[in-house]
């Protein structure tokens, strides 16, 4: 509970702009811009100014489809980059991401699941996705793990996908 307090007295997300965030992708492992970006958000250390970056926006229909969603173009959203600077602050990329899908929620009323991947290529299994409760989904034809967020209705959104799916580990 005091880890909860100190990163609610010390880090804000603030809607922003590609300028403000860019020195951020260029330190993220791909280095680029995604496609169909709907929010950016900076992460804001008191005292420090912004120290990372996360981006939501619209994934390509081919994820959605190879995860068997059945949804509308606009009720599934991406958390396509997250990228925080080295911190002395434990578990921060948890609660970026909680507050950050409690924005998305809040502002994309229409949005009921947020997809993410992690690639194994680069070492990541989604261990941070793990720690926040995403929903395992398997593995995408390229090799990424792939999990969800439910924000609006219930499993049922994705249950004909969810049987026997293990998280991954390192």
């Amino acid at each position: 509970m005091v880890l909860l307090e100190k990163l609610k007295d010390e880090i804000k997300l603030v809607p922003t702009d590609k300028e403000s965030i860019h020195p951020f992708i260029l330190k993220h492992y791909l280095k680029s811009w995604p496609n169909g970006i709907k929010r950016i958000y900076g992460i804001e250390r008191t005292g420090k100014g912004l120290i990372g970056m996360v981006i939501y926006g619209l994934p390509l229909f081919s994820a959605v489809k190879s995860m068997k969603l059945d949804m509308g173009k606009n009720q599934v959203f991406e958390l396509k980059r997250l990228f925080i600077e080295d911190t002395d602050l434990p578990h921060i990329e948890s609660y970026v991401i909680a507050q950050s899908l409690k924005m998305i929620k809040s502002e994309f009323p229409d949005v009921k699941v947020v997809i993410t991947f992690a690639d194994e290529k680069v070492g990541h299994v989604g261990g941070i996705y793990q720690a926040t409760n995403a929903i395992y989904l398997g593995k995408s034809a390229d090799g990424k793990h792939k999990y969800a967020y439910i924000l609006r209705g219930n499993i049922d959104a994705i249950k004909n996908i969810l049987p026997n799916r293990k998280y991954p580990k390192k």
